[in-house]
């Protein structure tokens, strides 16, 4: 008998990006499949239980996890929990972020953005590939950032998670692509959410967390690999990444992207 159902996996899924991932793939999946069922994972209760709610509200099944990604080992064995029940679609989108100020950053700070960002995913995505293997399906889809295409002393941690989110998806899907595996690497620029509220620099062309989900949703049914939004923005880094350093550190520095100043040190 053939299961027609879909099992989606999103991680970060109280709030900002992951959130709408979880709201718009239940209410858009739910109309063409007889049963979706999502496995959503947070640190906050109350926001994944809200959002929980609101996905049931369109047709989807949900299972919540409250999990902390920093704590690896947990990490792993909810994840080989999940995976009893195959996923077809694994959105690995949980992320921290932080600032530097008058140069530096906290290691504290450093720690947690690459465990979070960069380690759990890698676990996640760990413990998905051996039953996606055993099916010869499944799809990967790794939330990675423009800022992996050039970093700046704003907030070089993230960047450096989010270029090595992007290598890691590049290498995956090169791995995988003899196994069924599709893996899709999603570069997007600023996302309104509460990470983007926190972040002390310009935010050109800010888009809704709804419309980015949408986008992403549409480009991977279509099949695009490699999910990079809004173009001028896109463009703009990749240029940065051509030009010589210190021609993009000048610009960098215009933009107001070089770090924030502590003004009891003025």
């Amino acid at each position: 008998m053939v299961d027609h159902s879909l099992h989606i996996l999103v991680t970060g899924a109280s709030r900002g990006l992951g959130a709408s991932l979880a709201k718009h793939c239940a209410q858009h999946y739910a109309k063409n499949h007889p049963r979706v069922l999502l496995s959503l994972v947070a640190r906050n209760e109350t926001a994944l239980t809200d959002c929980a709610r609101q996905c049931q509200h369109y047709g989807a099944e949900v299972n919540y996890y409250i999990a902390d990604l920093q704590n690896i080992d947990t990490t792993m064995t909810m994840i080989e929990t999940i995976a009893k029940q195959p996923v077809d679609i694994a959105f690995i989108n949980a992320a921290a972020s932080g600032h530097s100020t008058d140069g530096e950053e906290p290691w504290a700070q450093q720690q947690t953005i690459i465990q979070t960002n960069l380690m759990a995913a890698m676990a996640c995505a760990t413990g998905l590939i051996p039953s996606m293997k055993q099916r010869q399906q499944g799809k990967l889809v790794f939330i990675s950032s423009i800022a992996a295409y050039r970093g700046f002393g704003l907030n070089p941690s993230y960047n450096a998670s989010k270029a090595g989110i992007k290598c890691y998806a590049d290498s995956m899907r090169h791995a995988l692509a003899n196994y069924g595996i599709s893996v899709y690497t999603v570069m997007p620029g600023f996302v309104n959410s509460d990470m983007s509220a926190a972040f002390p620099g310009a935010k050109p062309l800010l888009i809704s967390s709804d419309k980015a989900a949408m986008i992403i949703r549409k480009k991977i049914d279509n099949h695009a690999i490699l999910i990079q939004f809004p173009w001028p923005l896109i463009a703009g880094q990749k240029l940065l990444s051509l030009l010589p350093a210190k021609w993009a550190d000048r610009i960098l520095t215009w933009l107001n992207y070089g770090t924030v100043t502590n003004p009891s040190k003025k």
